[in-house]
């Protein structure tokens, strides 16, 4: 397996276009998050 850091990555479109094919229920709830730029948003 090979692990990738999204926020490393130089095509994060790319990506956020894998996890929205997912069939991961949260995985619409994540695109949006890294698509909008509030993933860190609520951290504590």
């Amino acid at each position: 397996m090979r692990v990738i850091s999204f926020f490393d990555s130089e095509n994060k479109e790319h990506w956020i276009e894998e996890i929205r094919k997912s069939d991961w229920n949260a995985s619409t709830f994540l695109a949006k998050m890294l698509t909008d730029g509030t993933f860190f948003r609520n951290r504590r």
